[in-house]
């Protein structure tokens, strides 16, 4: 993810480093045509998933405007987008896959 939570200074600051890193790269690679992106996915449905938080899956279900989890084959899709040629003029991005999960009330 792209945000903050209680607890999860650790893991955003990872988060953050591997997206800084991946710019960096983005801007190494640029001589070469080479594109780097990152997806930021948001919950995406797998059992280990939906065991590792029962009581937090419903308040994080309604927090994402489509207010449902994404699905494996939701992060292929964007991944297979991003490796195509319609995105070949993408670099140094981070694409949020999250069903507007990041779209937090101001």
């Amino acid at each position: 993810g792209l945000g903050g939570r209680t607890n999860g200074a650790i893991y955003a600051a990872a988060k953050a480093g591997m997206h800084t890193y991946s710019r960096c790269l983005a801007h190494q690679l640029r001589p070469y045509n080479v594109p780097v992106n990152v997806i930021a996915p948001g919950g995406i449905v797998t059992p280990r998933f939906l065991a590792s938080r029962p009581i937090a899956n419903e308040q994080m279900i309604s927090e994402g405007t489509l207010e449902r989890y994404g699905t494996s084959q939701e992060i292929a899709d964007a991944v297979a987008f991003l490796a195509s040629d319609a995105a070949s003029y993408i670099s140094g991005q981070v694409l949020r896959v999250d069903g507007g999960g990041q779209l937090w009330p101001a």
